[in-house]
């Protein structure tokens, strides 16, 4: 496992790639600053809600509750809750990948009996149950042989070794905007898109 020093240490180099004759960067890329240490923790939270789930650590929900009277159950979200990860019910034809939430055209629909997802096209859906977050998802037949994951927030450092260089290109992306070199950001973000894409 990386340390946060050597993850810093990875981005000044991807910084100093990028601007190698560019004074105006040493102070954030001179040996011992920890300059770029704010931005870590940003880049790993988007590298973690953009990465494919496979390459990523999961973690299994605890805490459902099922009405199979309704083919319902609701999931409650964690603190440490970041995004799906997979979710399969034993009667669904298929595992979701991430829930829907309002604003997106699919949300609404699941509060229509008639329109909502079921064991063929599952769906799984945020909602506020007394202040508290939960996914509900319909078509659940049992209360048995479901497999339910979540990515959980982490750390830069804590993050799957796979991602590092994805989220490393990042937040030298983010550091380079700070310093208001746009040209070089956009490069930087274009290597994490890469990184992104061969995971």
């Amino acid at each position: 496992m990386a340390t946060r020093s050597a993850l810093s240490a990875i981005v000044k180099s991807k910084i100093d790639e990028l601007t190698p004759f560019d004074g105006g960067l040493s102070l954030i890329t001179a040996p011992g600053n920890t300059g770029n240490d704010q931005f870590l923790d940003d880049s790993a939270k988007e590298t973690l809600l953009e990465a494919p789930y496979h390459v990523l650590t999961s973690t299994a929900f605890v805490t459902i509750v099922y009405t199979l009277a309704l083919y319902k159950a609701l999931i409650t979200i964690p603190a440490d809750y970041l995004r799906v990860a997979s979710i399969k019910f034993s009667a669904w034809e298929r595992p979701v990948y991430r829930a829907t939430y309002p604003g997106d055209p699919e949300y609404s629909r699941q509060f229509n009996t008639w329109l909502r997802g079921g064991k063929a096209k599952p769906v799984a859906t945020w909602i506020s149950d007394g202040g508290a977050g939960k996914l509900v998802c319909y078509g659940v037949v049992s209360a048995t042989g479901n497999e339910l994951y979540y990515i959980a927030k982490s750390v830069a450092e804590s993050t799957p070794e796979k991602i590092h260089d994805a989220l490393t290109w990042h937040c030298a992306s983010l550091v380079l905007q700070v310093f208001e070199k746009t040209g070089q950001s956009e490069t930087a973000y274009a290597r994490y898109i890469k990184a992104l894409s061969i995971l």
